[in-house]
């Protein structure tokens, strides 16, 4: 079995790890110790709530104090468990991903900056 990876998504459409780091030390911080509980398999992503899918794919959200993550999990039994984060955002009104958000509207995220990343990353 492979090793287990925690990455983030980088591209044209944006820059989960910049993103994350803007977000400050404490909710960077909680992010990966909660992604490390992830691909250490001592929280199982499969009990998580889907936030989006994308070919099959499940979106997860996670939120700490006032921000929230997006991330996806791979689980290959050859490769080992993929943590990739997609998004890193405060949950209020402000920008997000180059686009005006209201910080409210989820569904908005998920189709005009999520999907897109996505669609970039996955192909």
């Amino acid at each position: 079995m492979g090793q287990p990876v925690i990455g983030a998504y980088q591209g044209d459409l944006g820059d989960g790890d910049a993103e994350l780091e803007a977000l400050g030390t404490t909710a960077g911080k909680r992010f990966f110790l909660y992604a490390q509980k992830i691909v250490s398999r001592k929280v199982d992503h499969w009990t998580l709530r889907t936030f989006a899918e994308f070919r099959d794919v499940p979106v997860y959200k996670a939120e700490f104090d006032d921000s929230f993550t997006l991330f996806t999990v791979e689980d290959d039994p050859d490769q080992g468990i993929t943590l990739m984060l997609f998004l890193a955002c405060k949950l209020q009104p402000g920008h997000v991903g180059g686009k005006a958000w209201d910080g409210r509207d989820f569904g908005y995220i998920r189709d005009a900056i999520l999907l897109p990343r996505l669609r970039d990353y996955f192909g």
